[in-house]
């Protein structure tokens, strides 16, 4: 050549009809096109890493999210959604003095005696059947389930939410019990 052609990548001088051969072994030309098409290739490994990493982040706050929607379901079975709720917001203290609540407490007369004469399978059946109904009427009624152990259920109205009228809930929640 005269003179040094200025071509910055492969594609260039393709386009000049030039190959990298037809370049001086000297050349800075020829420098600047397999620098700049070995720049291009660590590029493109750099950006081909950051996107799998991006990929395995966003899998991982996928299944971050599943298991913090099931940790919240655990813990709203747990205990009532407005302290859960309280102690995700940071709150100082969850604890609170009530006033006046009302509280049920149910057992199954004759429990023992009922079992002895089915088999263990049918007993949880039972129970299972029983307590469903127990807890839909307490949400009807606004009573929160506290505890089951057995053939013994606990509910409580006047808290965690503040009810004026927590003992007719109540009152209401056992006629319906007893009736159904």
């Amino acid at each position: 050549f005269l003179g040094i052609p200025e071509l910055s990548n492969i594609d260039e001088m393709t386009a000049v009809g030039l190959v990298i051969n037809d370049l001086s072994m000297h050349d800075p030309s020829r420098d600047l096109v397999l620098a700049g098409t070995q720049q291009n290739v660590e590029l493109k490994m750099a950006l081909d890493q950051e996107q799998h990493k991006l990929t395995l982040l966003e899998d991982s706050m996928n299944k971050l999210d599943v298991e913090m929607r099931k940790t919240d379901e655990l813990v709203n079975q747990m205990i009532p959604k407005q302290v859960a709720e309280r102690l995700r917001g940071g709150g100082e203290s969850v604890s609170e003095v009530f006033e006046s609540v009302t509280i049920i407490f149910s057992d199954v007369v004759g429990f023992t005696t009922i079992c002895s004469n089915l088999k263990p399978m049918q007993v949880v059946n039972m129970l299972n059947q029983m307590y469903t109904i127990f807890d839909i009427l307490s949400e009807q009624h606004g009573v929160y389930k506290v505890e089951t152990i057995g053939d013994a259920y606990m509910g409580v109205a006047g808290a965690p939410i503040r009810i004026p009228n927590h003992a007719e809930l109540v009152a209401d929640l056992c006629l319906d019990l007893m009736h159904a």
